[in-house]
């Protein structure tokens, strides 16, 4: 008897956790998803992992594309990379167990030490850059001296837990890694991150740990390629562009000229809201309200919460918002466990690495592409303007329909 009472209390209790609906007090009922084993993961990014290397002794970067390369030099001058991989945003900082990056040696010894740092901007990826303006992109006392490990088939790694978990945790952007010799070892070449044959990078692994989903109403969907970051934030399927908000563009030159960005993206947030209210019906939409925080709140059972920026890109003395690449909005959207998707025309939705619960989308510019170019870095530059969004439908609408 007693063995079946305890196996019944083990069912029961498996069944409680299953259903993930726990009750915190009397009054408060929170959801949880369950953690995840252990796994293993191959962060690679091909045609949009960034390496760039420079000789400061000949005052030249970019010799040669398909190769990285790093030196202490006898006269104390560096021969340095960077190297950049976009992150995935399958754990939290606190659910990573470990990283590493893997590099294959092009030729020659595998290092033992390397200095490794983490950049702080984004400079060093201009080729109108100065050579002194891209060493001065991370700090030299930053830089930590790394064990390099062999790995097989002349492929080396070096330990980057506390880089990665930096980033995902939004204590620092990623602008990527930064490569320095050490006083006595040799020069080595790697792989670049430039060529589509031995791309470097980061093995990491993780366990998803119990987290809340009292964020807002919908978890993540992977909606296939229809609509843009507009129609995805209002889970519709039809894109919704300036044209649709009726945007003038005369108007909004004559903003930015007097109050600037902040005060365009407070012109767009108003053709939203009409928008939203001329078409709520078939948007099944039932409120819309502007808040003032990314974290104020919400009735989490009914509302999520959306993320408005704008971008705005002015060449000479001249303001021209309409000509196609000097103007363009964006949306962010919240699902249940705290991060923020986005969504780019013609592309899928993703979660956004580095969007952490807790953590304001707007601490950081966002990018206009999800492939790491020059003109896409930091792309929307104004204040966020944050919305709660009531749909009363699980199911993503098509409103032009």
């Amino acid at each position: 008897m007693a063995k079946f009472i305890a196996f019944m209390l083990s069912i029961t209790l498996f069944i409680n956790i299953t259903v993930c609906n726990v009750k915190k007090n009397a009054d408060e009922k929170v959801s949880y998803k369950m953690p995840g084993s252990l796994t293993t993961e191959k962060w690679i990014a091909p045609g949009n992992t960034v390496s760039n290397w420079y000789n400061e002794e000949l005052g030249t970067g970019n010799i040669d594309f398909d190769i990285i390369q790093v030196s202490k030099l006898v006269n104390n001058e560096d021969i340095f990379a960077f190297l950049r991989f976009p992150l995935k945003s399958t754990w939290l900082a606190d659910e990573i167990y470990s990283a590493r990056l893997f590099l294959k040696m092009k030729e020659g010894i595998a290092p033992g030490l390397i200095r490794l740092g983490i950049a702080n901007q984004t400079i060093w990826s201009s080729p109108f850059a100065s050579l002194n303006e891209v060493k001065s992109s991370v700090s030299e006392q930053k830089l930590a001296i790394a064990e390099v490990k062999k790995e097989q088939n002349d492929w080396v790694s070096i330990l980057v837990t506390d880089s990665v978990k930096s980033w995902l945790c939004g204590d620092s952007p990623n602008y990527g890694f930064a490569l320095f010799g050490v006083a006595g070892e040799a020069h080595y070449i790697f792989n670049s991150g430039n060529n589509g044959e031995d791309l470097p990078y980061l093995e990491v692994s993780g366990a998803t740990g119990k987290r809340l989903l009292t964020y807002g109403k919908f978890g993540f969907t992977d909606q296939p390629e229809e609509g843009n970051c507009m129609s995805y934030a209002l889970r519709d399927k039809d894109m919704i562009l300036s044209d649709d908000l009726g945007v003038d563009f005369d108007v909004m030159d004559c903003i930015y000229i007097k109050a600037g960005e902040d005060a365009v993206a407070d012109y767009i947030s108003k053709l939203v809201v009409n928008y939203v209210e001329k078409h709520k019906l078939k948007l099944q939409i039932s409120q819309f309200r502007r808040i003032e925080k990314f974290d104020s709140n919400i009735n989490a059972e009914k509302e999520y919460r959306i993320a408005l920026r704008v971008g705005c890109k002015t060449y000479g003395d001249e303001v021209d918002l309409g000509t196609k690449g000097n103007y363009d909005y964006h949306y962010w959207a919240q699902i249940n466990d705290g991060q923020w998707v986005q969504k780019f025309s013609l592309d899928i939705p993703e979660i956004i690495p580095c969007s952490s619960p807790g953590l304001s989308p707007g601490k950081y510019p966002w990018d206009s592409s999800p492939q790491w170019i020059e003109k896409s870095q930091n792309y929307y530059t104004s204040k966020v303007i944050y919305f709660a969004v009531t749909k009363d439908t699980d199911e993503f609408t098509m409103h032009k329909q």
